[in-house]
């Protein structure tokens, strides 16, 4: 029987549009088998590539440009390197463009979180100097 996913994917706008893929025969087709040394096949293990590491200065922050659906779970990725200016782009397989899209919202996160705390220590380094400029009655109602 077959196997279905579901992805789920959040458009500029804010509206949600959930693709269905309907999976007959894919896993097979996207798994290398793999042998031990003693020559015993071990479980098949998916070859997936990192896609945000840059082939030419191996920094972590390649980020997409623009991206399309080829085929059933197949997508064409253009992407780019902040860091040298690289771009390129390939046909990867759904898991490797799951992959990069889990990496890819783990630094959305982490940016987020940085920039929550300087916004907090800048808004704190505010307030302190509003809180001396009133202490020092240096406000006038010009300033406002």
């Amino acid at each position: 029987m077959a196997e279905f996913h579901i992805k789920r994917i959040t458009l500029p706008s804010g509206k949600v549009v959930e693709l269905v893929y309907l999976q007959t025969g894919w896993s097979e087709t996207a798994t290398v088998e793999t042998a031990d040394e003693a020559g015993t096949t071990a479980e098949p293990r998916l070859h997936v590539r990192r896609i945000e590491l840059c082939p030419q200065c191996g920094s972590d922050r390649v980020h997409p440009l623009d991206w399309r659906e080829v085929e059933d779970m197949r997508w064409e990725l253009d992407v780019r390197c902040p860091d040298c200016r690289w771009a390129g782009g390939d046909v990867y397989e759904q898991p490797e463009v799951e992959r990069y899209d889990d990496v890819l919202l783990a630094a959305a996160g982490d940016m987020t979180e940085e920039l929550d705390r300087i916004t907090r220590e800048n808004m704190a380094e505010h307030l302190e100097r509003f809180r001396a400029a009133l202490d020092a009655d240096a406000i006038t109602p010009f300033d406002f």
